[in-house]
């Protein structure tokens, strides 16, 4: 199934570029926030739990260009996942993306994620890194068909939720 995204980037990082779509990136705002936790589910809990002083720090880094945040909707306008690039400096920047449970395997995480990189690159980001928890390989098969490349010796152990997980690092030259 194809699907193709629009991004309403953040006003302050790039110019909007409306597509014709079915689905629709948006910026994220604090008010949108409750609207995370439950489609979102996994770590919410975790991260909800200091969202206030979260939110701050992230308004902080928003203000001065590090992070881009983007909210997913399907063509209802129904949340279904989010977007977002962290430690944007000097043409880089850490791509990161979730998307609800109840959507995966319809193209959603694949454009939302080609449209953020386009994006990205008119920005002047030049390399973008990411990494896929090896417990979800379907994290893994998205990078892969945006030309993301596994970076040798790129395992580590994280943790999410309280929990280790092992990741494979990715990276990607955008030119």
């Amino acid at each position: 199934m194809q699907v193709s995204a629009i991004l309403r980037p953040c006003p302050s990082a790039f110019s909007p570029s409306p597509l014709p779509t079915k689905l629709i990136c948006s910026p994220l705002r604090g008010r949108t926030a409750p609207f995370l936790r439950a489609p979102l589910g996994t770590g919410a809990t975790l991260f909800f739990a200091e969202f206030a002083q979260r939110h701050r720090a992230l308004l902080a880094e928003l203000k001065r260009g590090e992070t881009l945040p983007y909210l997913v909707r399907d063509s209802a306008g129904k949340l279904v996942g989010r977007v977002n690039f962290t430690r944007v400096q000097a043409g880089r920047a850490v791509l990161g993306y979730r998307f609800a449970e109840e959507v995966p395997g319809r193209g959603y995480a694949t454009q939302a994620v080609r449209q953020a990189l386009a994006l990205a690159r008119a920005a002047g980001i030049r390399e973008v890194e990411a990494v896929a928890a090896l417990d979800n390989p379907a994290s893994a098969r998205v990078l892969e068909k945006l030309s993301f490349q596994a970076v040798p010796g790129g395992l580590e152990e994280v943790e999410r939720g309280g929990q280790p997980v092992t990741v494979q690092r990715f990276r990607q030259q955008l030119s």
